[in-house]
């Protein structure tokens, strides 16, 4: 059914798009010179304005708009009005990362949209917290690990934030050098153990192409970090390794630094 008169801007916030102009009908539905696109349908942000409506705009919290009225949403407003309808939205927020155990780390979810808003965060499906826009964790632990959601309400609507994997992590091992064994002829790795976080056992990988590492073996916490690479031959070329740590759960493994 389109709009039935002329429109002069268009704005959009989020997944909504506002058009102003000198019409009353918009998809429909009686809209006084302003209206707002969802994608799906059209709806009145308001009791709109008596006259033209030039341009929208807006902050992270409010929209404002010019032209050539002097009523807007039932107030008096000569030729500018501010409007705090604005459906909140998520402009970024945090991705699915790894955080070291002992670290500091900050959850954050970035809202734009019009106050008063409601926050509440979730984890693992059950509600932790509300009003904050971020979670601060001084120290990872086991227990910060999950999966975090965040939603935010106004009076115009309501947003869901994407899923926040969060997990703890070891830091890599270091290796101390790789050697060739006198007797074998082959490679030995040799790293430091770690004593600091809960470690179950390491695993030995090898460079087999540009950024491209296999496991070849495990080494137990209670053993020697020293690993014979028995199939390695320094004589006919050289070899890259990287060791991971497993923590005592068997569920966390440490990235390849």
């Amino acid at each position: 059914s389109g709009i039935n008169g002329p429109v002069n801007t268009i704005y959009n916030f989020g997944k909504d798009f506002y058009i102003g102009g000198e019409f009353t009908i918009a998809g429909g539905i009686a809209s006084q010179n302003i209206a707002r696109w969802d994608g799906t349908n059209w709806t009145a942000p308001g009791s709109g304005t008596d006259r033209t409506v030039l341009s929208i705009t807006s902050d992270a919290a409010n929209a404002y708009i010019t032209g050539e009225f002097d009523n807007a949403g039932g107030k008096k407003a000569v030729k500018m009005a501010a409007w705090s309808g604005l459906r909140p939205y998520i402009a970024s927020q945090t991705q699915d990362t790894t955080v070291a155990l002992g670290s500091p780390f900050v959850i954050s979810v970035y809202i734009r949209g019009s106050q008063p808003m409601t926050i509440e965060w979730y984890k693992d499906g059950k509600k932790i917290t509300a009003n904050k826009k971020m979670i601060f964790i001084d120290s990872m632990k086991y227990s910060d690990g999950g999966r975090y959601v965040m939603t935010a309400s106004n009076a115009s609507g309501s947003v869901v934030s994407d899923t926040i994997d969060l997990k703890p992590g070891l830091p890599a091992p270091q290796i101390c050098a790789v050697t060739v064994d006198t007797v074998t002829g082959t490679n030995r790795i040799i790293w430091n153990k770690n004593v600091t976080y809960p470690v179950s056992k390491y695993r030995v990988y090898q460079e087999i192409g540009k950024d491209l590492y296999v496991l070849i073996g495990e080494k137990h916490q209670n053993q020697l970090t020293v690993f014979t690479d028995s199939f390695a031959d320094p004589s006919v070329q050289s070899y890259s390794y990287k060791i991971s740590a497993v923590d005592s759960t068997d569920k966390y493994e440490s990235n390849l630094d």
